[in-house]
């Protein structure tokens, strides 16, 4: 079913209405199925118009994932394999499943996840046509050692990549979240498989918003952003290449330095640099203090109460929000 709505979403992708019987036509279905998978896109968080003697229109114009003008928008020398699917559970889970013959660098990109899951076993949502899903896969000989900061390097690629493209605002979040702003726009998770002193295969997943469907923040009990302004329309495909093309040239860095290079760049990015800020656990309140930057390994470094604090894992949040 999931497949076919993408072809639905394909054929609205123009933001102009479409008969019911024209779209029947094109998809092999009945007017009665057409109409299913409108709903169906509606639940998934798109907005569509539905006129009698007029048909269907998306209330905004989408550009569907291409594999033909990504190809023309990746430079010539990148030469690590893609594939677009249309409907799959989880870009992660599908390239974990193929990490044992799968070149290192290959990417996995869904135009729809049915499951897809963020930090913490967390849900990640997003809407078919209005945010990027997708998954690269790397290796790494020397094992999980060879990981620290991973998770801050991959964070550092795709805020350099959307700075090229002209998103001044965008910026980090420790250890792992892409800010608009300040919004959150986008995640990363990262999961491994392998033996502990390597080699390793690491699938490194990235979620990001486009445009945020109506209802999504109370949804989620959050504010969430997305890169889309008002009336602006974004070429996925231009996103992606621009993405895929930095994280593959950052992890080839990153493999052979480690994150110690790369750890004044990320703090020219981070957010909260010099912020007061509390950690969080659980729920559970662990301290209040200044954030001095972060660790050779990764770890985000707060001053609290005279002492310098080593943070490897937790909830960070500005002090009043």
């Amino acid at each position: 079913m999931n497949t076919i709505v993408v072809k639905l979403l394909a054929q609205l992708s123009d933001g102009r209405f479409h008969s019911g019987e024209r779209i029947a036509h094109n998809l092999g279905v009945s007017r009665t199925t057409v109409w299913e998978l409108v709903r169906n896109l509606e639940s998934m968080g798109l907005t569509i118009f539905s006129s009698r003697g007029h048909g269907y229109c998306l209330a905004e114009p989408v550009d569907m994932l291409d594999r033909i003008k990504l190809k023309d928008l990746l430079p010539k020398n990148y030469f690590y394999p893609v594939e677009i699917i249309d409907c799959l559970e989880s870009t992660n889970t599908t390239l974990m499943l193929m990490a044992d013959k799968a070149e290192c660098g290959t990417a996995v990109v869904a135009e729809i996840q049915t499951a897809g899951r963020g930090r913490l076993g967390r849900t990640w949502l997003a809407a078919p046509g209005l945010s990027l899903t997708f998954s690269m896969l790397w290796r790494f000989e020397a094992g999980v050692l060879a990981l620290e900061g991973l998770s801050l390097v991959v964070g550092l690629a795709c805020v350099t990549a959307l700075r090229k493209l002209g998103y001044d605002d965008i910026w980090l979040k420790w250890p792992n979240d892409l800010l608009y702003g300040e919004k959150k726009v986008g995640g990363i998770l990262i999961e491994t498989q392998g033996d502990v002193h390597g080699p390793i295969h690491t699938v490194i997943g990235v979620g990001i918003n486009i445009n945020v469907p109506v209802g999504w923040p109370k949804l989620l009990g959050r504010e969430i952003g997305g890169l889309a302004l008002q009336g602006v329309r974004i070429d996925r495909n231009a996103i992606l290449a621009s993405i895929l093309d930095e994280m593959a040239r950052t992890l080839s860095l990153f493999s052979m330095t480690g994150f110690t290079g790369m750890k004044e760049a990320w703090r020219s990015f981070h957010a909260y640099e010099g912020c007061q800020v509390k950690l969080t656990r659980d729920n559970e309140m662990l301290l209040i203090g200044t954030v001095r930057g972060v660790s050779d390994k990764g770890a985000l470094l707060v001053e609290a109460e005279g002492k310098q604090v080593e943070i490897v894992s937790g909830e960070v949040s500005l002090i009043g929000v």
